[in-house]
């Protein structure tokens, strides 16, 4: 038998094994010296941006940021022929008044898209940060237009066809001269396919229109790592760092913030009062326009059944604002001390007024996990090579480079023309040198893009016009279709498959059909193509979708010409006048008999 502090003491020790869900033989990565782990801040851009903000100059910032470390990718990376290692930047940190490492991280991108990496710019009185964004995969020229107007603030103005129906809000597209609002409109909820509405992202040299695409849903879109604090003295030329501790995907509904102003999601401990009066929204809270959810709050809200999850959700935060509830730590020496200070039982931290519900609150104090572990998060590790580590890192130092020519050319147009700041100046044109390929494009055939209104037109304009220098978008060459290894086990099967019957176009939902759509159609008909989606713009290439083209109607052969002939003319008739009728004699009838009045008597005598 074994002393009973030997077994208590064993059994400290497997709980705590157990609430990290580590083997016993895993080791923990090593933290190399001057980097400091944090719990909390920006997400990647490349991973999630805020969406229906007003695309405007971003924060200026007091510092020049140092010059971009030499990242090395990990050597796992989720399962998968289509994941690319996008490179990490820098990004100011206000509380600690200094520059932080956004980590670079693993990603299944959109179907057809290739990230454009940001860049800062120096400004008159520091340092702005220009946004990133999903180009198109044949995207040659990135259009700087003049300023978009704001939003227009509408609700729709027709109920949801189905309890399941998504709305993509409206937005201004620039046409000919000038912009034109395209209105939302409803479409069907895609399990496993989260819709992006269109954007707008600010640069030096203007605006560009980056338009609505499919996208998967967080669980699914790749690997996080956590953001860290470098401190100066370690930044030689020399000196490399690889990511080792990932954000838990799981961790990341519990703790978000969406900050439109700096561009940025983040995640972690911003419940103080304070951080709200800087632009922090919970993600639960957004609404954009003043009426439509985060899409990826909205996607989430959907897939987990609303009610339950949405309300223990809610009651999550409200806590946590409250101070009812512990908050995440911000570093990750912290959360190693939490757990080893925290009284465990059966691998559950019973330290909330939640605890009787199905909110884990040990997973959601723990926001950080070692590469090692990264099965817990439901995500199947392979191996990468030193050859593959290679490939992914030059693939890495390409959209770096990227970055750097797309702020040359903007710095361009700065100084040898006025930018188009003003509603009416005239866009330009730059040319995109997109990296080459080294990995497919398409991880899994995404749903057809929702069928867009017509932009509003005043009964001054005429009819819409493609630019003459707008060619038609390139056909992208049909890549084979593979499962996204990260959605394996959450998206459901479709009733019909995709090789047999492609999805349909989902109808753009009137007044006049609003009222018979109570329930959705199992397979919703083609819409009527009376109405065209407006031209995109150069830099618009939506993803390809194959339509089969309808069969030809039989040719009719055209009978030849029929020589009518003028015929003579008639000869003329002759009109003989019939002879008048006999008279008619009226025999008049013979008067009658005339009777002989007798006289009267004469009187008497």
């Amino acid at each position: 038998m074994f002393p009973r502090k030997y077994l208590t003491l064993f059994g400290s020790c497997l709980s705590l094994v157990l609430l990290l869900n580590l083997p016993l033989q895993a080791e923990i990565p090593a933290v190399p010296d001057g980097v400091e782990v944090l719990g909390r801040g920006p997400l990647h851009e490349a991973y999630a941006q805020p969406a229906g903000a007003q695309a405007e100059p971003g924060p200026l910032v007091p510092r020049e940021p140092p010059a971009a470390i030499d990242e090395v990718p990990p050597d796992q990376k989720p399962e998968g022929d289509t994941v690319q290692w996008l490179p990490g930047y820098w990004q100011w940190d206000e509380d600690r008044k200094d520059f932080i490492w956004i980590s670079g991280f693993w990603r299944v991108p959109p179907p057809n898209r290739q990230w454009v990496a940001g860049h800062y710019r120096k400004g008159d009185d520091g340092w702005q940060w220009v946004s990133g964004y999903w180009a198109g995969a044949v995207q040659t020229e990135e259009n700087l237009l003049p300023p978009p107007p704001a939003p227009l603030d509408a609700a729709p103005s027709v109920p949801a066809p189905a309890a399941d129906s998504v709305y993509v809000p409206g937005t201004w597209v620039y046409r000919e001269t000038h912009y034109r609002w395209r209105p939302g409109f409803y479409t069907d909820y895609r399990p496993g396919w989260l819709w992006n509405p269109a954007r707008y992202v600010w640069t030096p040299a203007g605006y560009v229109f980056v338009d609505g695409y499919w996208d998967y849903p967080l669980q699914g879109r790749g690997l996080l790592f956590a953001p860290v604090a470098i401190e100066r003295r370690v930044l030689e030329p020399n000196w490399s760092y690889t990511p080792s501790y990932v954000i838990a995907p799981d961790f990341l509904p519990c703790a978000l913030f969406a900050r439109p102003t700096w561009g940025h999601y983040y995640f972690g401990d911003y419940f103080d009062e304070g951080y709200s009066r800087h632009g922090f929204t919970p993600w639960i809270d957004v609404r954009i326009g003043g009426h439509y959810r985060d899409p990826l709050y909205d996607y989430d809200r959907r897939s987990h059944g609303r009610e339950g999850w949405d309300h223990d959700l809610h009651d999550l935060y409200r806590g946590r604002f409250n101070g009812d509830v512990a908050r995440p730590p911000h570093t990750l020496v912290q959360q190693n001390t939490y757990v080893k200070n925290t009284t465990v039982n059966n691998t559950t931290i019973d330290n909330s007024v939640h605890a009787n519900k199905t909110v884990n609150v040990f997973k959601n104090v723990t926001p950080l996990a070692p590469l090692n572990n990264g099965n817990r998060q439901g995500m199947k590790l392979a191996v990468v090579n030193a050859g593959e580590r290679q490939v992914f890192a030059q693939n890495g130092t390409d959209l770096r480079d990227l970055g750097r020519r797309r702020q040359a050319s903007e710095t361009r147009v700065v100084s040898a023309h006025a930018a188009p700041t003003r509603p009416g100046d005239a866009p330009h044109a730059l040319k995109l040198d997109l990296p080459p390929v080294r990995q497919p494009l398409v991880a899994a055939k995404p749903p057809a893009a929702p069928v867009h209104e017509r932009p509003v037109v005043t009964p001054t304009e005429h009819k819409l016009v493609t630019p003459k220098d707008n060619p038609t978008p390139a056909v992208v060459k049909k890549e084979p279709v593979h499962e996204n290894p990260l959605l394996r086990h959450e998206v459901p099967t479709p009733r019909v498959k995709q090789e047999t019957l492609p999805p349909t176009l989902p109808r753009p939902v009137t007044s006049a059909t609003a009222a018979k759509q109570e329930t959705p159609p199992t397979m919703p008909k083609m819409p009527k193509h009376e109405a065209p989606p407006p031209p995109l713009l150069k830099h618009e290439v939506p993803p390809p979708v194959k339509h089969e083209a309808p069969p030809a109607p039989p040719k009719r052969e055209t009978p030849p010409p029929v020589k009518h002939e003028t015929p003579p003319p008639p000869p003329p008739v002759k009109h003989e006048t019939p002879p008048p009728p006999p008279p008619v004699k009226h025999e008049t009838p013979p008067p009658p008999p005339v009777k002989p009045e007798t006289p009267p008597p004469p009187p008497p005598v």
